[in-house]
């Protein structure tokens, strides 16, 4: 079957009614449309390419128009061009020159966003971009001289941040920091603040990591010091704490050289040796090592103390190098040591001389060694040789003197001890055996003191062996309390007064007793009671206790009689129990009581 066919049998399906319609509606369609475009050709200027001296003024405002309404940078500076060209005493031109501002305001908002996004150099070229214009020159440059003044200011709050941030102000940072809130800028608002702050916290980051290294710097000590160094060397050449960690490089190692050449000014060579061990490593110090050593070396040499060492330390300093930093250290170290052989050659005889032994001899050797001056290296120990030769000297003659002396105590009487150190006092101060002979007259002195003291001690105790204890008082009482045997005679002076007062102690007792009632005789005994045993009226206060015990049970045993049970057992109570008395005195009380019950 055909197309035709096909055609002809599907409208032969369709109604009349619906061909009716679409042979009204289609046509017409076709007309309404063709006459629109043709209306519409007549009346809408081409605006694409437009010759501006020819072109009319209705269309260049269309134009202008058209452009301006596309909302672009484009759109809005061809709308400019093209209201530029339209004449000054036209009717419309004030219109005209409203929109022309009213474009550029639009243009600068296009810039201003740019501005705001932190591109500024890309907003100041848009504004650039606006044709001269006498009303609106102003408002362009006004635009690009505000934001040029506030990116200035934004640009001069970095400065100061920077400057802040690298004199580790933290705090000074951060109000700048503060500073960029109060732009007219969302850029240095926002992300120029961030990374302010970010920049602030990352440099006080790395400035924390020196802060053990400024301790370290403090401490003190070559260990302290070259671990300054290594820990300041962590830091990079960008960080804001770079100059810092460099300063304390360089405080370090000035401490370390400072160390270095005390050392050797005070010829602490073995030291020495250890400090260049542990610098030897580091590479600000690895180039100065060579010298170091030589120089340490030869010192070490000299520490031998000949003539011979001395000369060969010389040799050894001049490997050391013209250019070298220790050239003028080691130059002069060789000039003190060849000044020094001179004062060995004299340390080395005198020392001879003092091997003799002899007192003539020694003195002599010192002599000879205190021509070395006291700046002079070997000049502590001459001195030391000196002191040592000075000792022998005075021992040798003071020696005899205290033999003497001591030969003279032997005797050990007051007179044999008083010439002892008559004796011994002739070896004066600050000698060797000064001391010796200082501690053997204190001993001599004590022991003349110890006799004369054991004299009056004697007599007192012979008046004390005769009971006259108040004259061996009178007499002990001598012997002050510097003296040696003063303990000795308080020890006698205590006893006998305890002597005395048991004496009297014992006479109080008789008077009271002397009534013969129950209460004088208790009172009587509580007093004989503190009478020490160690006393001499000791057995008559025992036989007195005894005596009245049985007087004061016989009085008890009187009140039974009279059936007073209770008076009577409340005074046989009183009997103490050490009296051969106690035990009767009981027995009577437990019959008394079986009378009560």
């Amino acid at each position: 079957m055909t197309v035709l066919h096909r055609i002809i049998k599907i409208s032969s399906k369709i109604s009349w009614k619906i061909w009716a319609v679409l042979l009204i509606v289609v046509p017409g369609t076709i007309g309404f449309t063709s006459t629109l475009i043709l209306l519409n050709f007549l009346r809408t200027p081409k605006c694409t390419h437009v010759f501006l001296p020819i072109t009319s003024v209705s269309t260049k405002i269309h134009c202008a128009q058209t452009e301006a309404k596309k909302n672009t940078l484009k759109g809005f500076l061809k709308a400019i061009k093209l209201s530029k060209s339209f004449p000054k005493k036209h009717s419309f031109r004030s219109e005209v020159e409203h929109n022309v501002k009213k474009w550029t305001i639009a243009i600068l908002d296009i810039a201003e966003e740019k501005f705001q996004q932190g591109q500024l150099q890309e907003a100041i070229n848009i504004a650039e971009r606006i044709p001269n214009n006498v009303q609106t020159n102003n408002i362009v440059s006004q635009r690009i001289e505000k934001w040029n003044n506030s990116w200035s200011e934004g640009e001069e709050i970095l400065v100061r941040i920077e400057s802040q941030l690298r004199n580790f102000s933290w705090n000074l940072a951060f109000k700048e920091v503060l500073k960029l809130h109060d732009l007219p800028n969302k850029y240095w608002a926002t992300t120029g603040y961030n990374d302010a702050v970010k920049k602030i916290r990352f440099a006080k980051e790395e400035s924390s990591q020196l802060d053990n290294a400024f301790i370290l710097l403090n401490r003190g000590g070559v260990d302290n010091w070259l671990s300054t160094i290594n820990e300041s060397q962590q830091i990079n050449f960008d960080s804001y704490a770079y100059q810092k960690a460099q300063d304390l490089i360089q405080d370090a190692e000035y401490k370390i050289n400072d160390h270095i050449n005390e050392l050797i000014d005070n010829d602490n060579w073995s030291t020495l040796s250890k400090v260049i061990d542990k610098t030897s490593n580091n590479k600000i110090f690895i180039n100065k090592t060579r010298d170091l050593l030589i120089i340490t070396n030869a010192g070490l040499e000299t520490k031998k103390g000949t003539i011979e060492s001395v000369k060969n330390a010389i040799l050894k300093l001049e490997k050391i190098n013209l250019n070298s930093s220790f050239y003028q250290k080691s130059k002069n170290l060789s000039d003190i040591w060849k000044s020094n052989i001179k004062y060995i050659a004299y340390l080395e005889k005198s020392r001879k001389l003092a091997i003799r032994g002899n007192i003539e001899d020694l003195k002599e050797a010192i002599q000879l060694a205190k021509i070395i001056p006291s700046d002079n290296f070997y000049y502590q120990e001459a001195r030391e040789e000196i002191d040592k030769w000075n000792s022998l000297v005075q021992t040798k003659e003071d020696k005899p003197i205290l033999d003497k002396a001591k030969h003279l105590a032997a005797g050990g009487d007051i007179l044999d001890l008083k010439r002892a150190i008559v004796e011994i006092q002739s070896i004066g101060m600050n000698r060797t055996l000064s001391i010796q002979a200082k501690e053997e007259a204190q001993k001599w002195y004590l022991d003349i003191k110890r006799q004369k003291d054991q004299l009056i001690l004697n007599q007192a105790v012979i008046l004390g062996n005769n009971k006259n204890y108040g004259s061996a008082i009178i007499i002990a009482k001598k012997i002050t309390s510097e003296r040696p045997l003063y303990k000795k005679a308080q020890n006698n002076i205590k006893k006998w007064q305890t002597e005395i007062k048991a004496k009297e102690d014992l006479k109080k007792a008789y008077l009271m007793a002397q009534s013969q009632t129950s209460q004088s005789l208790i009172s009587a005994i509580s007093i004989i009671q503190n009478i020490p045993l160690s006393t001499d009226v000791s057995s008559q206060a025992k036989q007195s206790l005894k005596r009245w015990s049985f007087q004061i049970l016989s009085i008890a045993e009187n009140l039974a009689n009279r059936s007073l049970w209770n008076e009577a057992i409340e005074v046989a109570n009183k009997i103490p129990e050490e009296s051969p008395a106690y035990s009767s005195a009981q027995a009577k009380i437990l019959t008394w009581n079986n009378f009560l019950k």
